[in-house]
């Protein structure tokens, strides 16, 4: 009986401790036009539920091969996931590739630290498309 209390007990403390939890993400920018090599500055937006705010892993993907992702844009590093402190509500990084093009540019969200993430499934995603084309001829691909 003592068992089953404590299991009891360890469930409700579960289902607080994800009252903080992220409800949704989204993109704040619009898609934009940007030259080859040059960074574009991209922000994600998350709502929460509940008053805490977890920290989250966020991994980062394009459809090209040639696209990178880095946290600042004069100090470029290229990364594929960042961490969003708890209590950040927006994460700002930059995009930028060598490639002109129309491409994906994906965001997954899992409620725990970069450091301690295993590959699992991502718990929330969002999608915007970036086009990179030359001003000068001002033709991008598909």
């Amino acid at each position: 009986m003592l068992v089953i209390r404590f299991i009891f007990l360890f469930l409700i403390s579960v289902n607080f401790a994800f009252a903080g939890d992220i409800t949704q993400i989204s993109f704040t920018n619009e898609q934009r036009t940007v030259k080859p090599n040059e960074a574009a500055l991209l922000t994600i937006q998350l709502q929460y539920s509940g008053g805490s705010h977890p920290t989250a892993c966020m991994l980062m993907s394009s459809n090209s091969s040639t696209g990178q992702f880095s946290s600042s844009d004069t100090s470029w590093n290229p990364v594929d996931k960042l961490t969003i402190n708890s209590n950040w509500t927006n994460k700002n990084f930059y995009y930028k590739d060598s490639a002109a093009g129309i491409f994906i540019i994906n965001v997954k969200i899992v409620s725990m630290s970069c450091s301690s993430f295993t590959n699992q499934e991502a718990q929330w995603t969002a999608e915007q498309s970036i086009a990179i084309s030359d001003s000068s001829s001002g033709q991008t691909t598909t």
